[in-house]
């Protein structure tokens, strides 16, 4: 075990216990660069987390979704902090995080829940840090440690959480829709052009007329931006979004697919036929292609023997010559 022995920026002498030699360089380095700037001098550096996360929630929350606040809420009560709540938020450090983490996978939790549990930390951690709490944020550095964050998803369990559906399966579900069912930010609070299929843009300007029409026959004030509306004009509830969804794949006779599917489709379709990693990277919005590699690898075509095949032409070009 090793110990990185530190004084933070109000003067207090702190202990980081790591695991490994190098678990603990990388702390080192993070307090080395978190020293270096300018940090305010929190109110109450003696504060618990069950103290923090009420003051949080009610400064801290105001720009999210509803159903991500809750979220936070019910992982706070039921899980962060009967463990943390009565620890004051300095003392939180990434062993104590990752033991807390690994009990939980091993008391049966799934990994998707304890990576809720660690990614609420992580923001809450994080506000901390700026708030000049603390002077890193630990749930941040779980992911350097040698051995394997409890959270962590195998290859085989992420081929196994993508369910896109076959062309027929879409098939069937857009011809249930079109019959059947006539906003928000980004998850990330940013915009990114993406393009279409000549089909939707037909389509979206054929629903762009018909709501004009709908506009005067409802009496709105005017159209609503949103390409999906209430009945009022208003954007879609999220609850009605996925009722409608489930009405549309019973309809249609499909099994339970998720409306996130259909982001696994758009990729997987468009790899199916050939279109550049870099392209539906681009689409879908990662960072890097190897995001997209990592998760869609099993749907791009690797039987096509034209290309081998194409370096004939050079070897017969050189035979010729000789």
């Amino acid at each position: 075990m090793w110990i990185v022995d530190y004084r933070d920026h109000t003067g207090r002498r702190r202990w980081a216990t790591c695991r490994s030699r190098r678990e603990a360089e990388n702390v080192r380095a993070d307090i080395v660069k978190a020293s270096q700037q300018a940090r305010p001098t929190p109110a109450d550096p003696d504060v618990t987390l069950a103290e923090y996360a009420v003051e949080w929630q009610e400064t801290h929350t105001n720009d999210l979704q509803p159903s991500t606040c809750r979220g936070y809420e019910q992982i706070l009560r039921l899980h962060l902090l009967p463990a943390f709540g009565g620890m004051k938020v300095r003392a939180l450090h990434v062993g104590l995080l990752s033991d807390f983490l690994a009990k939980k996978r091993a008391a049966g939790y799934s990994k998707n829940m304890v990576r809720l549990m660690r990614a609420t930390l992580s923001v809450i951690l994080g506000d901390a840090v700026l708030a000049g709490l603390l002077p890193v944020n630990p749930a941040t550095q779980l992911g350097r440690q040698r051995r394997a964050r409890a959270d962590r998803l195998t290859q085989a369990e992420v081929q196994q959480k993508i369910r896109p559906l076959s062309p027929t399966q879409l098939q069937a579900a857009l011809s249930s829709a079109w019959t059947h069912e006539r906003l928000a930010p980004t998850k990330t609070h940013t915009t990114r052009t993406v393009d279409m299929s000549a089909e939707l843009a037909r389509t979206l300007l054929r629903l762009q007329h018909e709501r004009k029409a709908e506009t005067l026959k409802r009496g709105w004030p005017e159209m609503p931006p949103w390409v999906f509306c209430s009945e009022t004009g208003t954007p879609l509830d999220l609850s009605n979004v996925s009722k409608a969804w489930r009405r549309t794949l019973r309809k249609a006779k499909l099994p339970g697919f998720r409306l996130y599917d259909l982001r696994h489709t758009f990729a997987t379709t468009l790899l199916a036929q050939g279109a550049p990693i870099t392209y539906v990277a681009a689409q879908l919005g990662h960072a890097k292609p190897t995001t997209t590699l990592a998760h869609y690898a099993h749907w791009i075509p690797r039987g096509d023997k034209r290309y081998v095949d194409a370096l004939d032409a050079p070897a017969r070009l050189a035979v010729a010559n000789w």
